[in-house]
């Protein structure tokens, strides 16, 4: 089944490149205090000020890196309230969502093939893990593909 997505990219999820950088400092200066400190739980408040980051922040983080640098292999997640690609906050990733039909693997859970067009210009082709927490695990596809894949149609 074909579904057009319902969810956009808002500009506002979307990082300026000054943006993205300041985050991006941060969060290496969080992962630093985590390894420094061979810290396995904390609570929030104990981050130092200069390293917080929130999981939105993060979230927006690999937006941009999936713009800015499409990669060839991606774990993402499906929103089937929405029919598209999704990031583990629910920020959208997909212009348009292809699920396949429902399977059952050997070890019980039911899978889908799914296949959509990021918004970085790509085309994604994976299965989609329904029962095993919603997740896809995704690869880019070739333009010769893409292209035979038109042509069956």
């Amino acid at each position: 089944m074909i579904y057009q997505t319902t969810a956009t990219v808002r500009k506002e999820d979307i990082l300026s490149d000054a943006e993205y950088l300041e985050l991006s400092a941060r969060n290496d200066r969080f992962c630093r205090w985590v390894d420094n400190n061979q810290i396995k739980a904390y609570k929030p408040e104990e981050v130092p000020e200069n390293a917080r980051v929130t999981n939105e922040e993060r979230s927006k983080l690999e937006v941009y890196l999936f713009l800015l640098s499409p990669p060839d292999r991606y774990f993402c997640y499906i929103s089937e309230g929405k029919k598209s690609a999704a990031t583990w906050m629910g920020q959208n990733l997909s212009h348009w969502c292809i699920l396949g039909r429902e399977w059952r693997s050997n070890m019980g859970d039911k899978r889908q093939n799914v296949i959509f067009r990021g918004i970085n210009g790509r085309f994604y082709s994976g299965i989609y893990y329904k029962s095993s927490g919603e997740y896809a695990r995704v690869r880019a596809l070739s333009i010769r593909s893409v292209h035979a894949r038109n042509i069956a149609r």
